[in-house]
């Protein structure tokens, strides 16, 4: 019963801890995008429907750019939403 007491606390203090270090990315286009963050060393790439969103988890500072968009990469801080329309990224309002 202890066990499971401390291992629900250990993952949901994980799971909070985890959230407040990422960024969300809503799809504003009626296209599916494909949106780059770059994390310094690391790149991840991801596939938006229309509609859709994604969290990525973003430490520090974060590069975000649409793959064949208009515009430079936006820079995010953790907690950021952003939005993609116009294949730009933008704060998400």
């Amino acid at each position: 019963m202890i066990k499971t007491v401390f291992a629900t606390i250990a993952i949901a203090t994980l799971a909070l801890s985890t959230s407040a270090f990422a960024i969300t990315i809503v799809n504003r286009d009626s296209t599916e995008n494909t949106v780059t963050v770059d994390k310094g060393a690391t790149e991840v790439v991801h596939k938006i429907a229309p509609g859709a969103n994604v969290t990525e988890p973003c430490p520090d500072v974060c590069g975000v750019r649409v793959a064949d968009g208009t515009g430079s990469d936006f820079l995010a801080k953790d907690g950021a939403k952003l939005s993609v329309k116009d294949r730009k990224v933008t704060p998400d309002k």
